[in-house]
């Protein structure tokens, strides 16, 4: 058996699976308890990507990388961002910038009011591309496809099932891909203005 407080230090991202558990428990952490600063994202790929990212491309050190969360989708967030609003930890929420993605911007800001604001990222702000719509539309077809082949050398056309699969693998392999200056200069951008966001986000809740 896992204590609850070492399992939460180990995996922080899947931490909120006890959440049931924890809400009749009435459990709060305490201020010196690790509930780390995070970046949530709507879904796998997403969190695969920006780890490949940071990861493999960029190699930052642990210290330097943003911790992120996967969510299940656009809409499954609201969990997460009421525990971190509060429990008063700082976060930021990506969402894709799709007819998804701008729904639950919408819905997130209804639900929480103007303390959700400053939390919440569109992708194409983030990436500084009003065009961008998810994550794998940062990177040219030709990367698309650099990444399908890691788990189907014969793709010759976009699969978003194949290409999420390939970006898991590339990440668990470390797979150092050719990739154009044009995808990883997207990539990079949205992870250091996530990381940017971040920043800001914490020095407000801490001033």
């Amino acid at each position: 058996m896992t204590p609850y407080r070492q399992f939460a230090a180990h995996h922080p991202n899947q931490a909120h699976f006890f959440q049931p558990i924890l809400d009749v428990l009435d459990y709060s952490p305490s201020d010196i308890e690790l509930v780390p600063d995070a970046v949530m994202v709507e879904g796998k790929t997403d969190f695969y990507l920006l780890s490949y990212c940071q990861d493999v491309l960029l190699r930052l050190p642990a210290e330097k990388r943003l911790r992120l969360m996967p969510g299940g989708g656009a809409s499954t967030l609201d969990d997460l961002i009421q525990l971190y609003i509060g429990w008063s930890r700082p976060f930021v929420a990506l969402l894709d910038s799709d007819k998804a993605g701008v729904s639950q911007d919408k819905r997130y800001r209804e639900k929480f009011g103007a303390i959700i604001d400053r939390h919440l990222v569109q992708l194409n702000d983030a990436s500084g591309d009003q065009n961008v719509r998810g994550m794998e539309s940062l990177l040219s077809a030709d990367d698309k496809l650099a990444f399908q082949r890691v788990t189907d050398h014969s793709a010759t056309e976009f699969h978003k099932k194949t290409f999420a699969l390939g970006v898991q693998e590339a990440l668990v392999t470390r797979a150092e891909l050719t990739l154009s200056s044009d995808s990883i200069a997207a990539l990079t951008r949205v992870v250091g203005q996530l990381r940017a966001r971040l920043d800001e986000v914490t020095e407000q809740m801490t001033a």
